[in-house]
């Protein structure tokens, strides 16, 4: 594939050229086409590097009303060749526009402080464990931290319910860790559990998307044992060579009933969801 301006440095920092950025993603097409395809993606692009102007965009040049997709790793590379850094996905698939068959758990930490966000990371793994909930974790490949459940498709209200349910029994129990107070004045350092990231319309940074932060980290799959490495680890490189040695850990997750799940720990969603503002 022709690739506009291919040694053009796209992150200052590390050096990472545009025809590396080209080469991670066709690395990691195969698998990451797996959670963007059949999804409207929000792309953001830089032409000119980090440093430069970049933006947002959800709709192909010259359409307003179709949605970006990619379905093939050559669509994904195009984007790539252009500038395209990130890729932002919605937890609904366009076949399905009303049901999600994702929910999430958005970890967002006050600070850049790592090791309270690790501790802060396996309170909710314990949690979920509890509750037989599998799991897949991630990095934001900024400060945060992400817990994704594949679900059966359900309609994103009861989605977000369930959610807000986690997160009320999380902060009842460790309320010196934990809040749900939408107001960063407010959250008295302490971390936000954002359950609103799972209603109608909401995306979330995809999984193997690079993102525009240096040195060019990549929102990457976990293992238990990895949280003790910060987001910096998680390069570009990094990323793609673990991939092709351990596999995508992503593709471990089963897909549940998530309200019926919860439901059998105890958990009656539409009683707690009202519980926390």
């Amino acid at each position: 594939m022709d690739i506009p301006h291919p040694e053009r440095i796209i992150f200052p920092g590390s050096g990472v050229t545009r025809r590396q950025l080209v080469e991670y993603y066709a690395a990691v097409g195969p698998v990451l086409l797996s959670y963007y395809r059949n999804r409207a993606l929000t792309m953001v692009r830089w032409p000119h590097g980090l440093g430069g102007p970049h933006f947002f965009q959800r709709h192909p040049e010259g359409n307003s009303t179709q949605p970006i997709t990619v379905d093939t790793v050559e669509q994904l590379i195009w984007w790539a060749a252009r500038g395209t850094i990130e890729w932002h996905v919605p937890l609904n698939t366009l076949t399905a526009p009303n049901e999600h068959d994702w929910a999430v758990i958005d970890l967002d930490p006050p600070g850049s402080e790592w090791t309270p966000l690790m501790q802060a990371a396996r309170i909710i793994q314990t949690l979920l464990d509890m509750l037989h909930v599998p799991h897949a974790l991630k990095t934001s490949g900024r400060r945060g931290l992400h817990f994704f459940i594949r679900i059966e498709p359900e309609n994103p209200g009861r989605v977000m319910a369930a959610i807000k349910a986690l997160a009320s029994i999380a902060v009842k129990t460790y309320p010196e860790v934990f809040t749900v107070e939408r107001l960063k004045a407010k959250r008295q350092n302490k971390m936000y559990l954002d359950y609103l990231q799972n209603g109608p319309g909401r995306t979330m940074i995809g999984v193997y998307s690079v993102r525009s932060e240096e040195p060019g980290t990549v929102s990457c799959p976990l293992q238990p044992d990895d949280l003790h490495y910060p987001a910096t680890h998680w390069t570009m490189e990094r990323v793609s060579k673990r991939l092709r040695r351990e596999g995508d850990l992503f593709s471990l997750v089963p897909a549940i009933p998530l309200v019926q799940v919860l439901s059998r720990g105890g958990i009656h969603v539409d009683h707690m969801a009202g519980d926390i503002g």
